[in-house]
């Protein structure tokens, strides 16, 4: 990952719509944060798996906010080892994961919570891509290749990096393409880790009592941003079928879902000559810059669940999250050639 070739094409995307650095400082920052991050694990990464037994066997992958790159010195970096093999053989890769847990701390880079972890590592291949929808197939499995496939960043391995993403992406789109419509399998898969989601919050508010003020502040803006920014570049790629179907549009899909959901959403405004819809970026960067502030942070953790709405905190981040979601909602509107595909693919 090549810190100007990525940060270029972001840029001059936001620069395009009329967003200018003054405007979005922390989207920016974030931005730039992350990539430096990164690009430093990197390099540690290298250096401490280049001489390890099975180095080759492997791959690592950022997730979460470091794999959207909005990552601040607050953020966690959720991340996944993934080995060629069986789930039983996972003993093998133990040092591995060994080897991150120094790297994070000797870096200074806060690592995923221990109580209620979602990213157990290291994990299997096979995990991520049989038995998928099966009896045997985990939420965490769903979370792993839905994450992995739309918000990951490779940190070791890209040549099997690059594998994993184009197995599970083939899963979700092989008989959909072969049938030239619209990839339904992947739109069901993204539409079920949302909702899991959102399941997932209750249970670790009410049941392993993790802090639920910011958690929900985060499902209301990170979480739902994800899933509108995914539904609306399909929307987009796939608007012209069956007249206008090609291999390109899976080969465009596959490319661009990958992406963050800020570049997501600047293609399809920038595509459909909707360059005046930036508002979801402008509440979006303030939710950065919220959750960026280490006094707000705390404050947010203290705020009782019972009397919430005798919090004048929480009242104020409630009603941001209720605009951020009406501008959203706003966008539908500009978009009438969405409005069939809308009822075709996630109400019929």
């Amino acid at each position: 990952m090549n810190e100007t070739d990525t940060m270029t094409p972001f840029q001059g995307s936001l620069a395009e719509l009329g967003l200018r650095d003054e405007n979005i400082p922390f989207i920016l920052n974030n931005w730039h944060f992350s990539v430096r991050t990164l690009l430093k694990l990197q390099d540690k990464v290298f250096d401490s798996f280049k001489a390890a037994e099975f180095n080759n066997d492997v791959c690592l992958a950022a997730v979460g906010s470091y794999g959207r790159l909005e990552a601040s010195s607050s953020s966690d970096l959720d991340y996944l080892l993934i080995y060629k093999g069986e789930e039983n053989e996972s003993y093998k890769y133990k040092s591995l994961d060994d080897k991150i847990s120094q790297i994070l701390d000797e870096e200074g880079t806060k690592k995923p919570s221990g109580i209620g972890k979602t990213f157990v590592s290291p994990a299997s291949l096979t995990q991520l891509t049989t038995n998928i929808g099966g009896n045997k197939d985990k939420t965490q499995h769903l979370t792993w290749r839905v994450l992995m496939l739309t918000e990951s960043k490779c940190l070791y391995n890209p040549t099997l990096y690059k594998q994993i993403l184009s197995r599970i992406f083939e899963h979700y789109t092989k008989t959909s393409r072969e049938k030239r419509g619209y990839p339904r399998a992947l739109i069901n898969e993204l539409i079920r880790y949302y909702r899991t989601v959102a399941v997932d919050y209750l249970y670790k508010v009410e049941e392993i009592n993790k802090p639920w003020a910011l958690r929900n502040f985060k499902l209301r803006h990170s979480r739902k941003f994800w899933f509108f920014t995914n539904m609306v570049l399909i929307l987009h790629t796939f608007r012209g079928l069956p007249d206008t179907f090609s291999d390109d549009c899976y080969d465009h899909l596959f490319d661009e879902i990958r992406l963050s959901p800020i570049e997501k959403l600047a293609i399809v405004l920038l595509e459909n000559d909707k360059k005046d819809l930036i508002m979801p970026f402008t509440l979006y960067n303030e939710f950065l810059g919220i959750i960026n502030d280490s006094n707000i942070r705390e404050e947010m953790s203290e705020i009782d669940y019972v009397s919430r709405y005798e919090n004048h905190t929480f009242l104020e981040l409630r009603q941001k999250s209720e605009r951020f979601h009406e501008t959203l909602l706003e966008l539908f509107d500009k978009f009438e050639i969405w409005d069939d595909l809308i009822y075709d693919l996630f109400i019929l």
